[in-house]
């Protein structure tokens, strides 16, 4: 009975030393700064508001793009709102390339601001309106940490012209610029497949010297591989290398195409010869009170599982990555000087010691593949009856 009393009682010890919140507009966090941006003073029955979800973050910490490339999430607001307003899904600025090791990640530093709509309805109740929504992220450097928080800040509904409150108008105003565009008229685009992935090629009506192509959907580049860019007389073209386990070519690619000064251009192209394309959606379902989440209208070509080889040498390579890990090293130490202390014991002994040892590890890790599996289940169950 001492090992579970010992354990509540430190249970208790450590979440009374956590610190406790006040829901408000925005929460310091470790490594951020998240805040809800709401920039008028009202809202205005029978019309859609701007507002945001900013982040600062501290240097060299990265929050993800809707593709958050080889690891990561992106952030995620699940809302609770009055009836009568509705919150639009998040959009998402041009990210930038992160490498981190051997991966490519998707996301910004800095800050971010990722805009969205508050629509509200011509019949909405007027006075205080609170708008609260439970925010979820991931926050990465050579390690990630997941956060999440409460925030809240309340803006009466009336049918007066609402007026700029400060400093959220101007943070609003500021990096509300960074979202990608629809493509100008005078845009096409097209690709072709070769032996290692595709052939880009866009037409902008002039000589194109920088640009960067970001996938909307997973599993469809190889991430790190570096886009040869060849600048052609009127626009570009990219070699674009595919995913190892990609097995049939996509019938379109959709995402970023990132030129020089700024310009950055949100689309989707058929295989084929350049021709006008038509602008992708820049944004990612949200929970909402009156909105829930739809399935998208279209899905990239279905990965091959990876072999056998390959998954042995991924999970090898994260082995080694996390004895690297300088939490680890005191584990180590440790392990090592139990290894010194038994070399008097008896042959027999530190064989049993050993097989107890790998034992343990090995019924720990298969309770967590269980579970693993369980939930995967549960949640393939779950998309399923959406579906339905």
């Amino acid at each position: 009975m001492r090992l579970p009393r010992l354990i509540s009682a430190l249970m208790l010890l450590l979440t009374a030393g956590l610190p406790a919140f006040a829901a408000s507009s925005s929460a310091d966090v470790p490594h951020l700064r998240v805040q809800l941006v709401v920039p008028d003073s009202s809202l205005t029955p029978g019309q859609t508001a701007k507002a945001g979800l900013y982040f600062k973050l501290e240097p060299g910490w990265h929050v993800y793009w809707k593709n958050a490339g080889d690891s990561g999430e992106p952030p995620r607001m699940k809302w609770a709102l009055p009836e009568g307003i509705s919150a639009g899904p998040l959009q998402f600025p041009a990210p930038k390339r992160l490498p981190l090791g051997p991966l490519m990640d998707f996301g910004y530093e800095d800050e971010v601001l990722f805009p969205f709509s508050l629509k509200v309805a011509p019949g909405a109740k007027t006075g205080p309106a609170l708008l609260h929504a439970k925010v979820d992220w991931l926050v990465c450097r050579e390690v990630c940490i997941p956060g999440k928080a409460e925030l809240e800040t309340t803006r009466p509904v009336s049918e007066g012209a609402p007026t700029p409150v400060e400093p959220d108008a101007g943070l609003y105003a500021r990096l509300s610029k960074q979202l990608p565009q629809q493509p100008p008229a005078a845009f096409k685009a097209g690709f072709q497949p070769t032996p290692t992935g595709f052939r880009l090629t866009v037409i902008t009506g002039q000589k194109e010297t920088q640009a960067t192509f970001f996938p909307a959907e997973q599993n469809v580049l190889d991430n790190p591989a570096p886009q040869k860019l060849t600048s052609t007389a009127n626009g570009l073209t990219l070699d674009l290398k595919k995913d190892a386990n990609l097995t049939a070519n996509p019938a379109q690619l959709s995402g970023i195409l990132e030129l020089s000064n700024g310009r950055a251009y949100e689309f989707a192209t058929q295989a084929g010869p350049p021709v006008a394309v038509h602008a992708a959606e820049n944004s990612t379902e949200v929970a909402s009170s009156s909105s829930p989440a739809s399935p998208p209208s279209s899905a990239p070509a279905a990965p091959a599982a990876p072999s056998l080889a390959r998954i042995v040498l991924l999970a090898f390579a994260g082995g080694i990555i996390l004895n690297l890990m300088p939490c680890v090293f005191p584990v180590l130490f440790l392990k090592g000087l139990a290894l010194v202390q038994s070399g008097g014991e008896e042959r027999h002994r530190m064989r049993t010691h050993g097989l107890v040892y790998i034992a343990g590890i090995l019924a720990s890790f298969w309770v967590l593949v269980a579970v693993l599996l369980k939930g995967s289940k549960r949640i393939r169950l779950i998309k399923k009856n959406k579906k339905n």
